[in-house]
């Protein structure tokens, strides 16, 4: 139906584009005739993706910055995965404390390397703190992403949701 409006979603565009630039930007632009076709990606590395990607009006106009999450959420986020085990896991105010600009999947990574993988706590912050994004390359947005339900609105809550399944959220992986 041509009048239908579409939504593509690309997750982790720079996976894609490692494989084929060339397909993905003939994508892009093979659907100018349609303007009912809105294309959204997210990266963890907008650096990556070349300029003829992200600087070209038409392919993508606009990039946002979603800023991780904070002290109170990431200690709600990893004491939710932590509840999902089977092992007794207490989550220790140290890693909500170190974990400070984690995104959400850096801070699933840091609790399957430990807990799950036995690894080093300090050497698993340490590699994954170096996956840092820089923010300068993104747009900055007073607007919400999403308008705040109803229930957000009356709690008054002014955090950024969790994610329902406790994965990476859109934006940030």
């Amino acid at each position: 139906q041509p009048d239908t409006p579409v939504i593509v979603l690309m997750e982790d565009l720079d996976d894609y584009l490692e494989d084929d630039e060339h397909g993905i930007t003939n994508l892009l632009d093979g659907f100018q005739h349609n303007q009912n076709i809105v294309f959204l990606a997210t990266t963890n590395n907008i650096n990556s993706i070349s300029e003829r990607i992200r600087n070209r009006p038409s392919r993508f106009d606009k990039r946002i910055y979603v800023k991780p999450p904070t002290e109170k959420i990431r200690k709600i986020y990893l004491e939710s995965i932590a509840a999902r085990s089977k092992k007794e896991v207490i989550i220790k105010d140290e890693w909500v404390r170190d974990s400070d600009g984690m995104s959400f999947a850096q801070l699933k990574e840091l609790y399957l390397s430990v807990y799950i993988l036995d690894g080093d706590y300090k050497e698993t912050l340490g590699r994954l703190k170096e996956m840092t994004i820089d923010s300068d390359d993104y747009e900055y947005s007073d607007k919400p992403i999403r308008k705040k339900s109803k229930l957000e609105e009356l709690l008054n809550l002014d955090d950024p949701p969790i994610p329902n399944d406790c994965s990476t959220p859109i934006g940030n992986a």
